[in-house]
């Protein structure tokens, strides 16, 4: 079963997060946008592997990651999903805030993915140079027909984004938080 190490935010940042989406979304026809089923997150790394084995990750990863990681957005990007995809098996368009790769991040994406090797876990998401971290928005059915601006106050700061593992849910989201306990 696939599992992910993710990074969350606090709920006000989560609640802000939500409502960009459903302002995105709102005319690409939203096949899913981020809020209480589908929390905003940061994903490290996915990988396929079983349910002790993700225990095992998460302990190895609570153990070395700072419990708070700073993550700065840059932009709001869309790009088509081709059908076949293993997040989005119909197809469609992705929308979300992509993330400067900061030391910080870098460090703890590289610690995630040597944990998940440590318990066999087959990586499902770009490792090393090709790891693009991002806060999915949304997946909407077309690109939206009205002009999205990105608000200033998503791209002027750093956010505090707390590490979790969460089992991986339809279209990339993690409706399951497991840890920390």
């Amino acid at each position: 079963m696939p599992y992910g190490i993710v990074l969350l935010p606090d709920p006000e940042t989560a609640d802000r997060l939500a409502e960009y989406a459903a302002h995105v979304g709102a005319s690409g026809e939203p096949l899913m946008t981020i809020g209480p089923a589908a929390p905003p997150h940061l994903t490290l790394l996915h990988a396929d592997c079983g349910a002790e084995a993700a225990q095992r990750w998460w302990t190895c990863v609570a153990g070395a990651l700072p419990p708070v990681i700073w993550v700065r957005l840059n932009r709001l990007a869309f790009s088509p999903i081709s059908p076949g995809d293993f997040h989005v098996p119909e197809g469609g368009v992705y929308a979300g805030l992509e993330a400067f790769r900061g030391r910080e991040l870098d460090a703890a994406h590289d610690t995630v993915v040597r944990c998940a090797g440590a318990v066999d876990g087959r990586p499902l998401t770009g490792i090393g140079d090709a790891f693009s971290p991002h806060i999915t928005l949304g997946v909407l059915r077309r690109f939206p027909a009205h002009r999205v601006e990105l608000p200033a106050d998503l791209v002027t700061g750093r956010f505090p984004l707390r590490p979790a593992l969460g089992a991986l849910g339809r279209y990339g989201t993690f409706p399951d938080i497991l840890g920390p306990e």
